[in-house]
Formats: structure tokens, C-alpha cells, sequence
């Protein structure tokens, strides 16, 4: 017959020792698991971080006209001047109302120009203030995003906001556009240095704006604005020069989370996360481990 105190100990004992580690291993897994979760610059925190905004210029090609400029009904630019470019704005992704007046005339009077233009995070857009080919203001909204300046290239844009026919627009005697109109625009690469740009009719070889040597920096697009009227005889041009763009980012932003900088407070913090998941696993090899023991210890007695 057994002795009372063995049978304690086999069928009590080592049953509530197995259950008890057991519990208390999960408990500690459940606990820790929460505080990983729950540290700052989790993925679930860095899910509502905001989008990048984006970047916007405006290049005024409306000759005669200063110009008071208000983006949501705020004044972003008080007699404006023609043929300028302005710094860049931030502006939040999103719609947003671009208005033109006459300087010094009321914000309750009727602008020159409304229009509303979409914007998106992390982006550059020129909003060329011009004239369409029967002579009428209009906003033209570029993206600055040129396929041929992409990682790094150097290359030559035209972009026609002017009242004026169709034009073929040549390169040192290469063709660039052949027939081009306002709003729209063409690119090319070319190599660091001066270039000759010539604006021609669809017919005839007498330039309809004098011919331009355009200086182009290695790695840089520069932009050329036809603006201006022929009618008046008053074409001409201005340029811009736009920061370089990468062929491709150096991590893909899916507009979740936020982008990586060494030594931030969140990257600091996934750190952390790191450390404390390799914690965890320690624990759950010292809970299995133990379990085994127990269970061979039981197995002998």
C-alpha cells in the first residue's frame, strides 16, 4: 500500500507544479506580448502617422497682370508680379480652391481665376498661371515628376502656357516638339552645358520668339515657360529649375507608418521591439525546457 505522503506528492504535488509553471509562463508570455505591443512606435501607433504634404510652385506667365493669390481662402501671395517663380508651398494632400485676383481687389469680388487642384502627398507640382491659345487666363497644373530626369539625368523641358498656334520647339536643331500648344509640355535629356532652343511655326523656319541659349546644370531639369502672346507680339520666356528625382526611393512608402531616420524616438523604439521579442523567445525555450523536466521527472517517480 502506498504511503499517504508519496501519493500527496505524486498525484497532487507534481500535477499542481506542472499546471501552475505552466500558467505562470503563459500569464508572463501574455503580459509581455501587451507591453511590445503597447511600446510608442509600434506598427499599430506608426499607422497613424501623417502623410508627407506636398510641394507646390507657381510660375506667373500672365504679362500685365499683378496679382493677389489665395490657396483655401488664405493669401499666400500679395501682388504678385509676372514672369517670377515662387518658393515652394506645403500644402496637406487633397483638393484645394487656387484663386487669382487683380491685386488690391476685394476677396468678395469675382477673381480672375478659380480653380481647384488636386494634390498628392509627397509630390511637387508647378501651377503655371498663363493663357490658353484663344488668350484667356487659365491654371495649368504640371507634375514635376519628369519621366526623362528620373535618378539624377539631366534633361530640358518645355512648357507652353502662352496664347499662341501650335509650334514645333527644337534642341540644338533637334526636334523636342512638334506641335506643341498651351497646356502642355515635352522633355529630353541632354548633357550638362548651354544649349540652343528654337521655337518655330508648324510651317515656315522664322522663329515666332527669339532663339534662346539655355544653360542646363548636370543633374537638374531645367524648364523653359513659352508665355506671352503672338497676337501681341509680346512671347517670351521663363525658366525654372527643378530638384533632381530618384529613379526609384531607397524603401517603398506605402503610406503606412513613417520613413526610417536613425536615432528617432520610433526607431529608437523598434529597437526595443527587437530586444524584447528576442526576450520573449528566450522565455518560451526556458518554459519548454522546464515542462520537459517536469514531465520526465514524473514519468520516473
Amino acid at each position: 500500500m502506498s504511503r499517504p505522503g508519496l501519493v500527496n506528492r505524486v498525484s497532487i504535488s507534481p500535477g499542481g507544479c506542472k499546471v501552475t509553471a505552466r500558467s505562470r509562463c503563459l500569464r508572463f508570455l501574455g503580459v509581455a506580448g501587451l507591453g511590445v505591443l503597447l511600446l510608442p512606435g509600434a506598427p499599430a501607433q506608426a499607422a497613424t502617422t501623417a502623410a508627407a504634404p506636398a510641394e507646390v510652385t507657381v510660375v506667373h506667365g500672365v504679362r500685365g497682370l499683378v496679382a493677389d493669390v489665395r490657396v483655401d481662402g488664405k493669401m499666400i501671395l500679395s501682388g504678385f508680379a509676372p514672369e517670377r517663380v515662387t518658393d515652394s508651398l506645403k500644402l496637406p494632400a487633397g483638393m484645394h480652391r487656387v484663386q487669382i485676383w487683380t491685386a488690391g481687389a476685394a476677396a468678395s469680388s469675382k477673381p480672375v481665376l478659380d480653380r481647384m487642384i488636386p494634390v498628392t502627398a509627397g509630390t511637387h507640382t508647378t501651377l503655371g498661371v498663363g493663357l490658353d491659345a484663344q488668350g484667356n487666363p487659365q491654371i495649368t497644373a504640371f507634375d514635376d515628376d519628369l519621366a526623362v530626369a528620373r535618378g539624377g539625368a539631366t534633361a530640358l523641358a518645355v512648357r507652353d502656357i502662352a496664347a499662341a498656334p501650335s509650334v514645333r520647339v527644337t534642341v540644338d536643331s533637334l526636334m523636342l516638339a512638334n506641335g506643341i500648344q498651351a497646356p502642355q509640355q515635352s522633355a529630353i535629356k541632354v548633357a550638362p552645358g548651354a544649349h540652343a532652343v528654337s521655337v518655330l511655326p508648324l510651317a515656315g523656319t522664322e522663329p515666332v520668339v527669339a532663339n534662346q541659349s539655355v544653360p542646363v546644370v548636370a543633374g537638374r531639369a531645367t524648364v523653359l515657360y513659352l508665355i506671352g502672346s503672338q497676337k501681341d507680339g509680346s512671347l517670351g520666356w521663363i525658366t525654372q529649375t527643378l530638384r533632381p528625382t530618384l529613379a526609384a526611393p531607397a524603401s517603398v512608402q506605402t503610406g503606412v507608418g513613417e520613413p526610417y531616420h536613425p536615432g528617432t524616438t520610433a526607431n529608437r523604439n523598434r529597437g526595443l521591439i527587437a530586444l524584447a521579442g528576442m526576450g520573449l523567445l528566450a522565455v518560451v525555450l526556458v518554459c519548454r525546457r522546464t515542462w520537459r523536466w517536469r514531465a520526465a521527472s514524473e514519468a520516473a517517480v
